[in-house]
């Protein structure tokens, strides 16, 4: 028995009471200010595997596992993994240097009572360290001694995979991705890398959506390949417009080991001098890329108002596009949808009328506004202002009463 006590003590620091609160398939709460003020409550984190860890520095087991769980923070942090520290400390200052030191970088609980840390016996937890799986819904899906945690942590991911995105976020994360893939199928990979940029790191990370963003990063990869090889060729024959444009492509791609490569060779040919006014003309094609891809984008706002039966708003809106983006595909379409509503001139009229008088209002009620906190240099400007744009219409008849008060 005392050999048995002696080995327990090696693994673990044991506590003179022994309470079995939580257990796997319980959904504990856990809600408290972290010893950074930093709010920490369970039911926030839902999505998430978190990790729960239960430590102190006097503890040395806990100790001889500080580095493993550092490099589980650094494996697992970015695909959705949340370790919170349950400190059974009775010292702060000596807690917050240990985890300084360590590379403890997640939240840590602290309330100095040792074994009668109010988690800790919340949660029956009775020797450290002690570590508990709880997974997206909140359920403990483990328990037990860190050193063993890497393979129930690893099921945890394959059997309850985390989830990082809100519903929205992951509706829009999926929408970039096809648009992304839409590209790459007509091979234009300009677009398609620019538009995979837009795609955040969480959504990258998301379990529903890995294996899309690994085939995209994939195909990107490859044709990353080829267009770092294109420039080469492209610069040696001196077409540094086209070989810049590849490169920009390239560095586009963070986190790419061609990436930084491509950011690299772009600053060394962007450096030479012969390559100016190839340079300015990429620029400038750079430049109307990204101007027709904001174009296509506000063409698609357009068709989804339209497709809502929101006309008002659609038409208003391709209108807008054909004075933004003249000269772009997305410009042509707004105007042949521009040409189908002008048919019909009541609906024309009654729209035109409707975004006069939001104008008109809007003006009004920011020179009223200027009036009232004494701005009267600007409430005249802006009277005058409606009085010019909407001659022979009741607001410019208000603006004129007013400016008269005015004067």
């Amino acid at each position: 028995m005392k050999k048995l006590l002696v080995v327990l003590a090696v693994l673990s620091c044991i506590s003179p009471i022994a309470l079995g609160a939580v257990e796997v398939g319980d959904k504990p709460v856990l809600s408290f200010h972290a010893a950074d003020g930093t709010p920490i409550n369970l039911t926030n984190l839902r999505g998430k595997i978190v990790v729960v860890d239960f430590w102190a520095t006097w503890c040395g087991p806990c100790m001889a596992e500080a580095d493993h769980m550092v490099s589980l923070k650094d494996q697992y942090e970015s695909k959705g993994v949340q370790i919170i520290g349950i400190s059974l400390d009775q010292s702060k200052n000596q807690m917050i240097k240990t985890a300084k030191e360590k590379g403890f970088t997640w939240p840590q609980y602290f309330d100095g009572k040792v074994w009668k840390n109010d988690i800790g016996t919340e949660w029956g937890v009775n020797s450290i360290p002690a570590t508990f799986i709880i997974g997206p819904e909140g359920d403990v899906l483990w328990k037990g001694h860190p050193a063993s945690i890497d393979g129930p942590l690893a099921k945890t991911f394959k059997d309850h995979p985390p989830r990082l995105l809100d519903p929205k976020a992951l509706a829009d994360a999926t929408a970039t991705l096809d648009k992304v893939e839409s590209a790459i199928k007509t091979g234009d990979f300009s677009s398609a890398i620019r538009t995979f940029a837009k795609v955040s790191p969480d959504a990258k990370a998301e379990s529903t959506l890995a294996p899309r963003v690994e085939s995209v990063q994939k195909q990107l990869e490859d044709y990353a390949t080829k267009s770092m090889d294109d420039a080469e060729k492209l610069i040696d024959q001196k077409e540094f417009g086209q070989a810049i444009t590849k490169l920009r492509d390239v560095s586009r791609l963070v986190g790419l080991p061609a990436a930084a490569e491509a950011s690299k060779r772009l600053s060394a040919v962007l450096a030479m001098p012969e390559a100016k006014a190839q340079i300015d003309a990429a620029d400038k094609a750079d430049k109307e890329k990204e101007r027709a891809a904001r174009g296509s984008d506000a063409l698609i706002a357009a068709q989804k108002l339209q497709a809502a039966k929101k006309d008002d708003q659609a038409y208003i809106q391709f209108k807008s596009i054909v004075s933004s983006f003249a000269n772009t595909p997305a410009a042509a379409a707004a105007a042949e949808e521009v040409a189908k509503y002008e048919k019909d001139q009541a609906f024309v009229k009654r729209v035109s009328g409707a975004a006069v008088d939001s104008k008109a209002k809007a003006a009004l009620s920011m020179a009223n506004s200027y009036k009232e906190s004494g701005k009267s240099d600007l409430a005249r400007q802006k009277y005058q202002w409606v009085i010019d744009q909407f001659p022979n219409t009741s607001y410019s008849e208000t603006a004129k009463k007013e400016l008269k008060d005015l004067n």
